[in-house]
């Protein structure tokens, strides 16, 4: 039988292996964009492991990704830098300590 003092030292040591992970995070399944007038919203579900969140944008016709954000926290990022009229597509690519995960890109949006 462990002592008192055990016994919480265990409870704390399984409490931080069960918070903490030496584990990558998971892919990001889907990128959802939506145009509004002035901005276009980038949401997705978050990803297992994930702590921060980059987001980067592609122009129709072009092969050439722009990021935009490098240290988003959430699972939202509003892009108020396209231009009316023009198509874009999104990446988005999720991040800790031990790596990245796979990245997932919408479908083509037209800003308004």
């Amino acid at each position: 039988m462990l002592s008192r003092p055990d016994a919480k030292r265990l409870r704390i040591d399984f409490y931080a292996t069960l918070t903490s992970s030496n584990t990558a995070p998971g892919s990001i399944l889907s990128v959802t964009a939506a145009a509004t007038p002035g901005k276009i919203t980038v949401s997705w579900p978050a990803a297992d492991y994930a702590q921060r969140y980059a987001v980067a944008r592609q122009v129709s016709g072009s092969n050439t990704w722009k990021s935009l954000a490098t240290n988003v926290t959430g699972t939202v990022f509003e892009d108020s830098t396209a231009e009316a009229g023009k198509s874009y597509r999104y990446r988005v690519r999720a991040y800790n300590e031990q790596g990245s995960g796979a990245a997932a890109d919408s479908s083509y949006v037209t800003a308004k």
